[in-house]
């Protein structure tokens, strides 16, 4: 009985790492595909802010401090990106946190539901009345 019960538990660790497995390949894809558009996205969007940007710096402050001030609002709204990128991975740490632990509470009490679904069978086949066998004389 006990080596039934491993190998369920470990066929049931199986799926789950499967499982786990196929859905991060997919986040993996999904991820890298709408990061490359909105790499270029920004990219676009970025030239044409720093263009236009240019063009404004340098009627009012002159050729060479224009550079300047486009080199320093990109340097900003660099450092922003990295800020938003860094709260974003405290995010999926402790979400991948909560996985594991819930995952190991659930490993945990397996054994405890098997066991008790095992006794409410037993229970149940007790308490339920045996059929009256007919004997046959021959």
């Amino acid at each position: 009985m006990l080596r039934l019960v491993t190998s369920f538990i470990a066929f049931a660790e199986q799926l789950a790492v499967l499982d786990v497995a196929a859905n991060m390949a997919r986040r993996l894809v999904i991820y890298l595909v709408v990061m490359t558009l909105v790499t270029l996205l920004v990219l676009a969007s970025a030239g044409c802010g720093a263009a236009s940007l240019w063009i404004w710096a340098d009627g009012r402050f002159g050729r060479v401090e224009a550079p300047l001030v486009v080199a320093g609002v990109l340097v900003g709204l660099a450092l922003l990106l990295l800020a938003s990128l860094a709260l974003q991975q405290r995010s999926v740490r402790r979400a991948r946190a909560a996985r594991a632990a819930r995952a190991v509470q659930d490993m945990a009490l397996a054994p405890g539901r098997l066991f008790q679904l095992a006794a409410q069978g037993f229970l149940a086949g007790l308490a339920s009345r045996p059929e009256p066998r007919s004997e046959r004389t021959s």
